[in-house]
């Protein structure tokens, strides 16, 4: 089976996240920096949007990101039996 998840970087809900992350990172200054990169919002036409949801795509955390969100899905996956290879950016990731 072939899977690709819609929107996924566009659609990550912060609130989620930071539950996430906050099981994995133990120091809150690094879980203040994540949120904020997070929350930094964008330009566009000359005025500053703020982000409500959804991380930066290419940025430096998107690596992290994707491995906070998917790795439960990865785990359930393979305790129903699937096995799984991962892609992003064209590199392959054995789960």
């Amino acid at each position: 089976m072939d899977a690709d998840l819609k929107d996924f970087f566009g659609s990550a809900v912060h609130e989620k996240l930071m539950v996430l992350l906050n099981q994995r990172v133990a120091d809150g200054r690094v879980l203040v920096l994540l949120e904020s990169i997070m929350k930094v919002g964008y330009l566009e036409d000359g005025k500053v949007h703020q982000t409500q949801r959804g991380v930066p795509q290419g940025g430096v955390i998107s690596p992290l990101i994707s491995n906070v969100l998917l790795t439960p899905f990865d785990r359930e996956m393979r305790r129903k039996g699937y096995r799984l290879t991962r892609f992003a950016d064209g590199t392959p990731v054995q789960a």
